[in-house]
């Protein structure tokens, strides 16, 4: 899939993922801005309050990443998603919440509403930052190339902030059948980023008839897994658990 035509950027391996932040602190989206500016190949083009600034803005100023937040006012993030889809159609959504029961449960909705990803925010005292820091420039560079098709150039040095270097583009291979030896007696899927819609649509197209376990491993916090089990339960009609110490492993 192409870069979006941007008047003001040549389509070259070179040109760096475009972001704009959507946020109603303003603390907030300087603290974003640090984390990502030192990253030489993420270019943070421009920032929004709320969710209508963010379409208003989307449309004068075409990105390839919008980091938006799920609480704002004149306009939540949730009901902005459809609004930015439509403004540009194939933008990369990225939600950005604090670490609650309800925000992960928006955050659900908000995957399936379009977004494409999430990344829960650092608490207080900022003791997590790090980790939030790592995690949100490896979701802007993964996404920026499934968008881009093209590799991510290596990451400029910083005195304050230590860098960060994507893995080497993924090159998409053709899904090969193998016959196995022995009938499995359980099936495992891993999944990260795009992981939650993704694990929606392979549970709906697996054949009701198979009853082997299933489990699933699943890179996100342990609010958000609880809320995931309940989102995949309704979503695909097959009951999905958080899985807790000592659970047999059981057919169904």
């Amino acid at each position: 899939m192409p870069f979006p035509a941007h008047a003001d950027r040549s389509l070259n391996e070179q040109a760096p993922v475009r972001v704009m932040l959507v946020d109603d602190s303003a603390v907030v989206r300087g603290l974003l801005r640090k984390f990502i500016d030192p990253v030489e190949d993420i270019e943070v083009v421009t920032t929004a309050a709320n969710g209508e600034v963010a379409v208003a803005t989307l449309k004068r100023n075409p990105v390839d990443i919008i980091v938006l937040d799920i609480e704002m006012p004149v306009m939540d993030g949730l009901t902005a998603i459809p609004l930015l889809l439509e403004a540009q159609p194939g933008v990369k959504i990225i939600m950005a919440s604090a670490l609650t029961t309800r925000n992960a449960d928006i955050s659900l909705k908000a995957l399936k509403a379009g977004a494409s990803d999430y990344v829960p925010k650092p608490g207080s005292g900022l003791g997590n930052a790090e980790e939030f820091r790592r995690e949100l420039i490896e979701k802007i560079c993964t996404l920026g190339r499934a968008g881009a098709r093209r590799a991510r150039p290596r990451v400029a040095p910083s005195p304050a902030i230590a860098p960060i270097r994507p893995s080497p583009t993924a090159v998409p291979t053709p899904i090969r059948k193998r016959i196995l030896s022995a009938a499995p007696k359980v099936v495992a899927i891993g999944s990260s980023t795009g992981g939650p819609e993704a694990l929606t649509r392979v549970l709906k197209d697996i054949d009701p008839a198979m009853k082997l376990p299933i489990l699933i491993t699943q890179h996100m916090p342990a609010t958000f897994t609880t809320i995931l089990a309940d989102h995949l339960t309704r979503d695909t009609g097959r009951e999905v658990i958080e899985a807790q110490a000592g659970m047999t492993v059981s057919a169904g």
